[in-house]
């Protein structure tokens, strides 16, 4: 079929032309556009909504529809409802994975204790090796006698210091 507004050639089965939007058969297009402000409203106003000016040949054109692109967007809502379901499928298996190697340790542990010749001593478990005691060996008599007699000469060395304002100045010793 031909458009009789604009004169494109359109499929039968469409209800509208695909170029200006006018319905099939009619000579009035869908929409116009004003040559004085370039505002696009529907063919049906007397005057153009933004400006006033009265509708004519003169003061409005045919408005053409820009070019449908649906279906490249139908295209790109496959293509992201196929990642975010392959996304979450993913999630889901590595939870059921990782639940299935935790469970597995644990049968082979139950098993392990299982077999233990039916002894308490063999069932009973250490505890960790984090909260355990530090083993604190024992410090020799030599080495506290000089973090004694260290400490001495600190406090004879501090017993000379003497405050002036906000600061402390040692003062020395003549030889």
């Amino acid at each position: 079929m031909k458009c009789k507004v604009c004169g494109t050639e359109y499929p039968d089965k469409k209800s509208q032309c695909p170029r200006c939007g006018c319905r099939k058969g009619e000579t009035v297009p869908a929409n116009l556009k004003c040559k004085r402000c370039g505002t696009t409203f529907n063919s049906r106003h007397k005057t153009c909504p933004a400006c006033g000016i009265v509708v004519s040949p003169t003061t409005a054109e045919v408005a053409f529809l820009p070019p449908s692109n649906a279906k490249a967007q139908m295209k790109r809502r496959i293509i992201w409802g196929a990642l975010w379901l392959g996304l979450v499928l993913v999630c889901i298996g590595e939870a059921f994975l990782v639940k299935a190697i935790y469970a597995r340790s644990a049968q082979n542990k139950a098993e392990e204790l299982w077999e233990a010749n039916d002894r308490i001593e063999d069932n009973r478990r250490e505890p960790d090796p984090i909260y355990k005691q530090p083993v604190v060996a024992d410090t020799p008599d030599s080495l506290i006698n000089d973090l004694i007699m260290h400490d001495a000469e600190v406090d004879s060395v501090n017993s000379d210091h003497t405050e002036r304002g906000d600061t402390t100045m040692i003062v020395e010793e003549e030889l």
